[in-house]
């Protein structure tokens, strides 16, 4: 069974914050839909990317009951960003503790939803000549 990944305090709060508002993503979906966002050629900024993360089926972003929720996410966003300039990046995959199964789907749906808000330049991505970058992309695609 792979160990269960002890989580920092503010990403525990975090997952608490994102549970409360039900529509938001969860922790592991948001940790790849931050990846994806991060990556990105094209900046996208957090007034973008932002409401999708509160409602990725776009229905109505709920309200942020406090500015402290906000900070979290942004807190992350920041991590997520400093991780992958510096190579350390690990992606937050949730575990199922019955089986020791690493469920890897829901951060593969939020790595998608970024490539979503900026598709020509995904398509500009799967061009590229890098032969590491298309290799990761293509498998990423095939994962989603």
């Amino acid at each position: 069974m792979p160990p269960q990944r002890k989580l920092p305090s503010y990403l525990r709060q975090l997952d608490h914050v994102l549970a409360r508002l039900e529509t938001a993503m969860l922790l592991s979906e948001l940790d790849g839909f931050l990846a994806g966002v991060v990556i990105c050629p094209d900046m996208i900024l957090p007034s973008e990317w932002l409401p999708v993360a509160l409602d990725p089926k776009e229905e109505g972003a709920p309200v942020l009951e406090h500015e402290n929720d906000a900070r979290l996410i942004l807190r992350h966003y920041n991590a997520v960003l400093r991780d992958l300039d510096r190579g350390r990046y690990a992606p937050l995959f949730d575990i199922d503790t019955l089986h020791g199964e690493i469920l890897w789907e829901l951060w593969i749906e939020g790595f998608e939803r970024a490539m979503a808000l900026r598709p020509d330049v995904r398509d500009d991505l799967l061009q590229d000549v890098d032969e590491d970058v298309l290799r990761a992309l293509v498998g990423l695609r095939r994962l989603s």
